[in-house]
Formats: C-alpha cells, structure tokens, sequence
C-alpha cells in the first residue's frame, strides 16, 4: 500500500469533522495533507481546498458570504482568520523571490527597503511597523525565507462584519470590495478552531482557488516543490525541526518518494508526533483564550485534564511532574486569566523544546539534517567548502564564502555560519608551529587527543558552542591533514555531527571504524597510501599525473572541491615531511589497535 493512500471522505473521518469540512465547502472541499493520509496518526490540524467554479464573481460573494455566516453561527466552531486580495503595490517584497539551490532568487534588499520606507511615508504602515520589518530585510537565505513569511503588508485580512457588508477599509482608508478582493493574486484563506471528538479543540482551515469562464481569478505565483524547499529552510533555520520533517514529508509526497515518506513516518507517528499534535493542542487553546470572549470553560477543563493524561503517557518528556503540577494548578485558575495563559504558554514551550530537541537527533541520525543539497539547502558546495579548509591556513580569512559568513576566528579553526549551520574549518599543519609538528607525531601512536594542539582547538569550539549551542546549531566540520584527525576525536565528542576532509591524517584506533566524515585523497597522496587506504569507503580521486609527495598532499589539488592535478605549493608541508619517518601501519596491525 503507498504511504500516500488517501482516506475516503466522509467514510474514514469523525461525523464531527465532516460536519466542520461541509460548513467550510462551496461544493465539496477536499481535505489535503497529512490529515487526508491512512498512514499519519497523529496530524495536529485539518488543511482543506477546495477549487470553485463559479459564474459570476456575485456567485463568489453570495456563496463566501454564507460559508462565512454558517462557521460563525455554529455552536462549538470559531472563526479565525480571514485573509482575501492583495493591494500589490504594497508588496515590499517581489512575489517571485526565492531561494532556489541555495541562492536567493528575483530579490534585491536596498529595493524591499525603498518599497518599506515608501508605504511609511505615505503612511499605510506606522513607524513601529517599519522598524520591525526593516530589521528583517537581510541578505541570507534565512534572512530572506523569515521576511517573506512575516512581511505582508500587501495582505487584506476582512472580520467578520467586513464579509458580511461585501467591503473592507484598507489601511490607506480606501475602500475594496469582497468582488474586487477575489480578483487580485493572492490567497483567499479562511481559519475556525472546532470541538471535535468532544475531547480537544482543533484548527481548521480552507483555501480556496476560484475561477469564472475557465480563468482563475487569484492565482498564487508558487511552485509547489520549490514552495517546499523554502519552507523546510525556513522552519530549520528557526529550530523548529518536526516542522522541518512534516515539510520534508510534503515535499516527499508531492514527488511521490515512497522510501522517504516511509523513513519519515517513523517519527511522524512516533511519540514525539504525539507530542507535537499535543503542543498543536494547547497553541488552540492558547489561541482562543487571547482572542475569544465566549468561551465554555467546562470545555478548556475537560482539554486540561486530557493534557495531563497526554503528559503522564509520554516516555519522551524530561520533566512530566513539573508539567503535571502546572497543569493541575491551571484548574483552578480562570481561564481568560493572564497567569493561566502564562502558565499555558510555559508548559507549550517546554514540550516544543522537547520534540524539537529529539527530531533534531533523529533527523540526524538519519543524514536528514543538516538539509540535504537535493532538497534545496544545507551545506555549502564542495567548491565552497573547499574554500573555507582554504581560509582555516590564513591569517585573515575571508568574512564570507557564498552565504556563509565567518563569525569567529582562532589559530586552529574557522568558524562560518548561515543561519542554523555552522561549518567549523579545522587547519592542518603549518609547518612553523611546533604544536602542529608534535600533534603530527602523536597520530600513529593514538595519542593525539593530548597534545596542546587538540586540547587548544577543543577549548575554543567548546567556547564557541556555549555561544551557539549545539541544540539550536547543525555543526558540521570540514578539514585538511592534520585537521581530518583533529575531526574525528571532534566526531567521537559528539560536538559535530559529520563532515568532510581533503587528505586527513587518521590515528589507527579510526581505522577500522565508520567512518562519521568523508574523507576524499588524492590516490597519490602519502597520508592515503600509509593510512588512509585502511580506512572503510574513502573517496580516492586519480590525479592523472605522477607528483611528489608535497605536491599530492597539497590542498590546492582539490581547488574548486574536486582534484584537478595541478601542482601547487603543499600547504600542509609539514604533516607530508613527516610522513617520510612514519612507520606504514598495516592492516593487521590496525585490528590490533
């Protein structure tokens, strides 16, 4: 059976969750995402769409009109957000903007920042408002994917008063009509919270696509896939990982990717899925205290205690008495109280740390973090991260390679970010330090975790983490010679994840394990015929020319990311001379250690 199999409406949902969808319908709405799927178990919320067809755009307002009448009348059912049309002059930011491959697309900053400072002069947005997106228009990646999700001035939100009239006040004090709304490009979105199950509170919510005489009348410029790859950046970047793997199932699902999808819904449905769907939960609750009067406080009780009991059941929390205690306190508290919110929100983030924490692990665990390149992100290219093993030799390096910048400079490491990921350039051997020379002499005899050379790299990445901790960090190391060893011992302290070096030095006790990095030699170089050709899968290149031992050992060989047998200068000369007094380990030898 495919692990995209579709549920069959109405059969397969609660008669509650039917009745929501039909309220929700012109005709028929369809439920999509994972809500839709035989396999999730444990989907937080309903995503519905649903195409319309209609004659005239009155058929549209009458037909919105009532849909947005029948929610706002029905018992247990509250309704949200409201969004339809855009003002597209206000758009601060190009709607085709986006980042492809690892680059930024269709956007330039200096442009969305004259756009900005435009609508403040003629004040459609106040100067709080422009402060607050302005800090947001970066040059990153990251930057950008977060300005493009909160920057929306262009948006036109109607209440409920505003459809029920047909017109809306725009922020210039201009008027729009519900007709004109549906016919400019953007999304008409409609969100409710209802009681379902007679046991929690859940979102709904609708999207709707609307054509007349076959012409859709507000198309969204989005390319599904690469809309995918955006989002899984986005959400990565911001830490919020199980959110990350749900995008990375979509996108698995859109490109009917039946192997992935199945990996995926190993944690999907998992107790941290649970715990996700749980967090989801008390966001709802956390929703409806902020923004409803009415509401039926048996109801908030009752979802209480089933929290609680959520809780107790969970083998993945740290700390379930602390949150029980919270929860049980919360009884007794009004719930439009500020304390009982406060406590609410307490308890939430505690379980969003929780499972973000583990997803990370397993994401990880299973090479899906840091973003694989073919999903549109994650590391730099080899070329690029040729580059900075490049700059870790250089007294002052380049502050930035591609999208990464460099954030920290030691004697021994190079610290780059972009956004989430942290590439940590580890140098090899320069043949003037004589705490180099004596690391090189440690290796054959597993010894190099006691050198100065090490124990000086090891406190200045310890330092760096306790200012960007491995939890809200993919660290991933990169190296050359020296440095690839010096990345193994960081590899068995867990304080990277994985990596890559160009001709590493390998203490024997590595030899025979698996290998935690990639490690990628010249076939001619010394350090792979004394000990990297031991070593389980390296990557061996051909160089296509005879060269000295220097010269094979050089780093330069592989300029661009990949070997192109040139000769260049050894940069690494001193690891490459030492090789000449270097026992060759043998592979019996290598069990034995």
């Amino acid at each position: 059976m495919s692990i995209y199999k579709q549920k069959v409406f109405p059969s397969q949902y609660p008669p509650d969750v039917v009745d929501v969808i039909r309220l929700f319908s012109f005709k028929k709405a369809e439920v999509v995402g994972s809500s839709s799927l035989v396999s999730q178990k444990n989907a937080a919320d309903y995503d519905l769409g649903e195409a319309v067809s209609v004659k005239t755009i009155d058929d549209f307002v009458k037909g919105f009109q009532t849909i947005i009448k029948n929610i706002y009348h029905t018992k247990g059912l509250f309704l949200g957000d409201i969004k339809c049309g855009r003002v597209v002059e206000w758009e601060v930011i190009n709607p085709d903007a986006q980042v492809k491959d690892g680059k930024i697309e269709h956007y330039n900053p200096l442009e969305s920042k004259r756009k900005l400072e435009a609508l403040r002069s003629k004040r459609v947005i106040t100067q709080e408002e422009y402060n607050e997106a302005f800090k947001l228009l970066g040059s990153t990646p990251q930057e950008f994917l977060v300005a493009k999700k909160e920057i929306k001035f262009d948006v036109v939100r109607w209440k409920y008063a505003d459809v029920v009239a047909g017109v809306v006040l725009l922020r210039d004090g201009r008027k729009m009509e519900l007709g004109e709304a549906i016919q400019t490009p953007g999304l008409c979105k409609v969100d409710a919270v209802g009681w379902v199950f007679n046991t929690r509170y859940t979102e709904f919510s609708c999207i709707y696509e609307v054509s007349m005489g076959g012409k859709v009348l507000n198309p969204v410029k989005e390319v599904l896939g690469q809309s995918l790859k955006n989002d899984m950046l986005y959400y990565a970047s911001q830490g919020n990982y199980f959110k990350y793997a749900k995008r990375l199932f979509a996108y698995a699902k859109a490109t009917d990717d039946q192997r992935l999808g199945s990996e995926l819904t190993e944690l999907l449905n998992s107790e941290l899925g649970r715990l996700y769907q749980l967090a989801g939960d008390m966001g709802t609750i956390e929703w409806l205290v902020e923004n409803e009067s009415k509401l039926d406080d048996t109801r908030i009780r009752k979802e209480l205690l089933g929290f609680k009991e959520r809780i107790s059941q969970s083998y993945d929390m740290k700390n379930p008495s602390d949150l029980l205690k919270t929860l049980s306190s919360m009884e007794r508290l009004p719930p439009k109280g500020s304390q009982f919110l406060a406590d609410l929100q307490s308890v939430k983030e505690d379980i969003e740390r929780t499972y973000n924490l583990e997803a990370k692990k397993w994401l990880e665990e299973h090479d899906l973090l840091p973003i694989p390149k073919k999903y549109g992100a994650g590391i730099p290219s080899r070329k690029h991260l040729y580059e900075m093993v490049k700059n870790s030799y250089e007294e002052m390096p380049e502050g930035q390679i591609d999208d990464s910048k460099l954030v920290r400079s030691t004697n021994g490491l190079k610290f780059y970010q972009n956004g989430n990921d942290i590439i940590v350039a580890i140098r090899g051997t320069r043949w003037s330090d004589p705490l180099d020379l004596l690391a090189d002499a440690s290796i054959a005899l597993n010894r190099l975790g006691t050198t100065d050379r090490f124990k000086r790299d090891l406190n200045d990445l310890k330092a760096f983490q306790n200012e960007y901790p491995p939890s809200q960090y993919h660290y991933y190391g990169v190296s050359h010679s020296l440095g690839g060893a010096i990345l193994d011992l960081f590899l068995r302290l867990k304080l990277v994840k994985n990596g890559m070096s160009y001709n590493p030095a390998v203490q024997p006790l590595e030899i025979l394990s698996k290998p935690a990095q990639q490690r990628i030699y010249n076939s001619q170089d010394p350090l792979y015929r004394l000990m990297g050709r031991f070593t389980k899968n390296p990557e061996v290149r051909e160089s296509g020319q005879r060269q000295g031992l220097m010269e094979a050992h050089a780093l330069k060989n592989f300029e661009g990311g990949s070997l192109d047998g040139l000769r260049h200068e050894l940069i690494g000369a001193g690891l490459a001379d030492l090789a000449h007094s270097l026992k060759p380990i043998t592979l019996d030898e290598a069990k034995e250690d």
